[in-house]
């Protein structure tokens, strides 16, 4: 599942909306780029899963939440983070 959103202070009103909370800790943050939104966010999803957590010996995966950004878009290049949560193994 996959929710757009934004940071914000404000109480969430209404059945349409959700809040989530993401817990100060460790993140693993994996930077890419690609010519979608679509493109970038399966490259990084996919870094972070089947690359950098399998491999990794310090940290593992706690869970979620985890979150999916675009940091800058043009007409040719969209540029983003993924932001994994993980605890000490």
């Amino acid at each position: 599942m996959y929710y757009v959103g934004v940071e914000s202070d404000a109480n969430v009103e209404g059945d349409d909306m959700r809040s989530i909370d993401f817990p100060a800790g460790k993140y693993i943050v994996v930077e890419g780029t690609a010519k979608t939104a679509p493109e970038l966010f399966a490259n990084l999803e996919g870094a972070a899963f089947f690359e950098i957590l399998p491999n990794n010996t310090e940290y593992m995966y706690v869970g979620g939440p985890n979150a999916i950004l675009k940091t800058a878009e043009s007409a040719t290049e969209v540029k983003g983070q993924a932001w994994i949560p993980v605890v000490a193994k």
